[in-house]
């Protein structure tokens, strides 16, 4: 299959997320020519026991009404939306493409047939090397105020230069491949529970602060922009008076295969562990 229509396949798939439904029947590898597959034209004599038809000067012998496969090229144009649909509706799993099948003579013999792809190997090498590259750097966790208070929201971030795209490129034969890795959402584990929210976070701020007291009080604190938590329990609660916290970023791959997008793969999780004092604020009420 060329990469021009892997390529608009690939965006076009990319546009539109589908489930991957029933395949289509695999070409039997019994039923093909032997000799110079995937070429044709030339101006010699083609070899193999299904020659290719000649463009140019020399002679080749074909049938073209042949039923033997002599290599498989795009559907043919008048045909191409018909097997888009196709393809949109059952996207090919990693490791396959969709390939349809010619004669000698370039007559479309049927198709699309899902086939192992010739160079998946090239392109899970070059994806593996690509993604190691990409080392999304351990978060530097900020709290606000530095010594939290129960009952009281504690802000949490880290800091915006954090909260940027990796990317990496590696190449294998010819297949070239760019991973990027972004993150998508942070874990507090504050000892005394969990928090996740969807962005890096804010530092407190008076401008801040206002803003987040507007906010609809289920909307608080999840990250957009603020992140924060409420301590029930002064830490205390530990032999040693602190929290033992963790931040853990979670990063999400995708990949590009030769300029071309082709999904997410993976996630990673990096992690930061630090201590937090939580303490209280007695108050006395009096009489006056």
């Amino acid at each position: 299959m060329s990469w021009r229509l892997r390529c608009y396949l690939a965006c076009a798939l990319a546009a539109v997320a589908i489930p991957v439904g029933p395949a289509f029947a695999h070409h039997d590898p019994a039923h093909t020519c032997e000799g110079d597959t995937e070429t044709r034209g030339g101006g010699g004599e083609a070899t193999g026991e299904c020659d290719v038809v000649s463009d140019g000067g020399g002679s080749a012998e074909c049938d073209p009404l042949s039923e033997e496969i002599a290599y498989y090229d795009d559907p043919p144009d008048d045909r191409f939306e018909e097997y888009l649909k196709i393809f949109l509706r059952y996207p090919p799993p990693e490791g396959m493409i969709y390939q349809a099948a010619y004669n000698c003579a370039g007559v479309h013999l049927g198709g699309p047939h899902l086939v192992a792809d010739p160079d998946w190997a090239d392109t899970q090498t070059a994806r593996d090397v690509a993604k190691a590259r990409v080392t999304p750097a351990l978060p530097d966790p900020n709290v606000s105020p530095s010594e939290a208070v129960v009952r009281f929201p504690t802000w949490l971030w880290v800091d915006d230069f954090y909260w940027q795209e990796a990317s990496a490129s590696a190449s294998q034969g010819a297949v070239t491949v760019r991973v990027d890795a972004r993150p998508v959402r942070v874990t507090w584990d504050l000892d005394e529970g969990s928090h996740v929210c969807d962005g890096p976070g804010i530092a407190w701020s008076e401008e801040a602060d206002d803003a987040y007291e507007a906010q609809p009080e289920e909307s608080r604190g999840r990250g957009n922009p603020a992140c924060t938590f409420t301590f029930r329990h002064s830490s205390t609660v530990n032999d040693d008076d602190l929290y033992h916290a963790t931040v853990t970023v979670t990063w999400e791959f995708s990949w590009w295969l030769n300029g071309t997008p082709r999904g997410v793969f993976g996630t990673i999780d990096r992690s930061t562990s630090f201590d937090l004092r939580v303490g209280e604020i007695q108050a006395l009420i009096t009489d006056y």
